[in-house]
């Protein structure tokens, strides 16, 4: 995954880092138990995943 470069005008104002910014990118921005919280296959997990990155 990569940062578009317009994206890096806030790093200053906001204090980011790049890998700051990536590895929040690679966690899910959203959890919640579908059913029995102890099964983790009944979990909705919502982010960016790999597939939404462009080369």
């Amino acid at each position: 995954m990569r940062l578009h470069d317009s994206a890096r005008k806030h790093f200053r104002r906001d204090r980011l880092t790049e890998a700051g910014v990536l590895r929040a990118a690679q966690q899910p921005a959203y959890r919640a138990a579908l059913d029995d919280e102890d099964d983790p296959r009944r979990w909705l997990l919502l982010g960016f995943g790999p597939w939404s990155s462009t080369p």
